[in-house]
């Protein structure tokens, strides 16, 4: 099958090469993605359906590669398998754990990290476990893990308790109990760097390590038919995860209570989400973007009042000119030039991280949401609770919908 259709430029024929390259050098989670881009508008091509069984052979998912194989041989039978499929190996008894690394990056971000991870464990039958060390910018330097800073931990394990336990297998292979709480460790480059969810689907190791991207949007093909999620939505998805794994703490929650009944119980209220600060550096056209909030809010009438979320005060004394005594602010630590605030060395860390996850669970009380879909934070308050279609509007996609290609490549093919 041969067709024009372009993926990051390259046609369709020399995407399936591509992807087929990249299993050879055992890049599979970039193959993946090559591959899934092209079922994405060819939900019937034999071709990316025989590769994503070779991935799926390669890691030893043998019911997912028969599937794949299967498939692409009735569509053409000239794509045989070119992996030889052999009976699944038998997971090990025993308590088995997963931990997740904080991924380093915005608080909301990190979060997403935890929530795929979590959906890992469960596919995995793993006891999760989370770590957010010195290298997450909300840490306090100080306290094991800072996810239980905003949260309630997944399970009663911590990162300290597995290092002293007597486990006798970890993967992936730059782990040891000796450096597990280490800042980094070859994330990015050389051994072991990158590995996302899809590498640890099939892992007989006692413990697993997880300090890379793992996305909900790559590991929602993989679920099991068994799975309460299989065959649902990724906002749905998204909204079990959260409604399971995000607890935030009763004194952050306390503090949404206290502004929430002082100043927004009973008034119609839009939450609204604006990016600054160092987003303006990530996106060329941010600054158009943020001028077609101006229309959304008009059009959802003069009487609501606008909870102003953002990390930006240039943004606030725009919105404060134009509504005026409308605008609703949390009090918040705000950036007003181009370093984001959780960058500044000034920034109260924790502070930071309390108000971020206050913001947002304020926003879901509200009457109706207006955000960006390329922030994690307005994606992430999109789905942490279930909106009317027409009360949560995302002036653009969700990025949670997007299989990130550019953080297996360095340069997009």
């Amino acid at each position: 099958m041969s067709d024009q259709h372009r993926h990051w430029g390259l046609t369709t024929d020399e995407a399936l090469q591509y992807a087929a390259n990249s299993i050879s050098t055992g890049n599979l989670a970039l193959a993946e993605i090559v591959c899934r881009s092209i079922l994405d508008k060819h939900p019937q091509h034999p071709a990316a359906l025989s590769l994503i069984g070779e991935i799926a052979a390669r890691l030893g998912l043998w019911p997912a590669a028969i599937d794949h194989f299967r498939s692409a041989i009735a569509l053409d039978p000239r794509f045989l398998p070119a992996a030889a499929v052999n009976p699944a190996a038998e997971r090990p008894s025993g308590p088995r754990f997963l931990l997740t690394r904080s991924w380093g990056f915005g608080f909301w971000a990190d979060v997403n990290q935890v929530l795929g991870a979590m959906l890992l464990a469960e596919m995995t039958a793993r006891i999760p476990v989370t770590f957010w060390g010195r290298n997450s910018l909300f840490s306090d330097g100080d306290s094991e893990d800072s996810f239980r800073l905003y949260f309630q931990p997944p399970s009663p394990y911590t990162a300290e308790a597995l290092q002293q336990m007597r486990i006798a297998s970890i993967f992936p292979g730059k782990w040891n109990a000796a450096n597990l709480l280490i800042d980094e460790n070859s994330k990015w480059k050389g051994v072991d760097s990158r590995m996302t969810g899809l590498y640890y689907l099939n892992r007989n190791e006692e413990l697993v390590v997880t300090d890379f991207n793992v996305g909900v949007v790559d590991l929602m093909p993989w679920l099991p038919a068994t799975h309460p999620m299989a065959l649902r939505t990724i906002d749905e998805i998204y909204r079990y995860l959260a409604r399971t794994y995000l607890r935030p703490l009763p004194h952050i929650m306390d503090e949404v209570a206290d502004f929430w009944g002082k100043h927004i119980a009973g008034k119609p209220t839009v939450a609204v989400h604006v990016r600054g600060s160092d987003k303006v550096t990530e996106v060329e056209d941010l600054d158009n973007i943020n001028q077609r909030y101006f229309g959304v809010i008009e059009a959802a009438g003069a009487n609501s009042q606008i909870l102003l979320l953002t990390d930006d005060e240039r943004i606030v004394r725009i919105f404060k000119q134009r509504y005026g005594q409308r605008i609703v602010l949390p009090e918040s630590q705000r950036s007003s030039d181009q370093v984001g605030i959780h960058h500044k060395p000034t920034a109260n860390r924790v502070r930071l991280g309390v108000e971020v996850v206050r913001d947002a669970y304020l926003a879901t009380r509200c009457t109706r949401f207006i955000g960006n879909g390329i922030s994690t934070v307005s994606a992430m308050i999109a789905v942490l609770r279930e909106w009317r279609e027409e009360d949560c509007i995302l002036l653009t996609p969700s990025l949670l919908h997007v299989r990130n290609i550019d953080e297996h490549v360095m340069q997009v093919p």
